[in-house]
Parts: C-alpha cells; sequence; structure tokens
C-alpha cells in the first residue's frame, strides 16, 4: 500500500470510526510489520488533531517474549495494568497482520490466560 493510501485509511480510521478529538487518549494496538506502519499513521492523525495514542505492540516477536517464561501471575498483572491504563481512554483501534500472528509460538493455554 502506498504511504498517501495508508494516510488516507489512517484519517478514515481516526476521524470518522474512532471520532478522535483534540485531548482524546486513544489506544492503538498493532500487531506485524504491515499493522505497525498503519498505526504509525494513526498516531500521526491523532496529533494533527491534538489528540494522542498509546501505541501497543501485540506482534508475535513481542507476545512470544512477553509470555515465554511469564508465569499465571506475571499474565493476570499484565493484564490488570493494560485494563487500568484502557479505561483512561476514549477509543480503541486494532490493527492486525494476520501473517505476524502465525509466528506466535508460546504455548495455547498462555495465549487464553493473556487475551
Amino acid at each position: 500500500m502506498e504511504k498517501k493510501d495508508i494516510k488516507k485509511l489512517a484519517q478514515q480510521f481516526m476521524l470518522n470510526a474512532v471520532k478522535a478529538q483534540a485531548g482524546d487518549k486513544v489506544w492503538v494496538e498493532y500487531m506485524g510489520e504491515v499493522g505497525k506502519e498503519l498505526a504509525e499513521a494513526c498516531a500521526d492523525t491523532l496529533a494533527e488533531v491534538g489528540a494522542s495514542a498509546h501505541m501497543v505492540d501485540s506482534s508475535a516477536a513481542t507476545i512470544n517474549a512477553k509470555l515465554a517464561t511469564a508465569d499465571d501471575a506475571a499474565i493476570q498483572k499484565m493484564g490488570e495494568e493494560g485494563m487500568a491504563t484502557m479505561q483512561q481512554m476514549q477509543g480503541y483501534i486494532r490493527i492486525k497482520d494476520d501473517d505476524d500472528q502465525e509466528r506466535i509460538t508460546v504455548p495455547v493455554e498462555k495465549m487464553n490466560a493473556y487475551k
């Protein structure tokens, strides 16, 4: 996808779907390199209107690193901290690169607890 198309899509997401306004905080979660590129364009769009992006990398590499050695208590703590942060947001978007998610190598039980 070309940069100008990515910018237009980001504007569509942030201004029309999320309806971001000045002062808003928006959770921008992304997965994979394609997702990251669009998420960064969303963050730029938010900044242009005076809103801010809380970027969350949920890529396979990040998930694998976070959960590889995490026990149930650590996963629970991550979830609680994420929920507390999310409750401060006025908007949310998840940008997913399906190819990236196939690279998650942690056991299914850990992924289910993390979700």
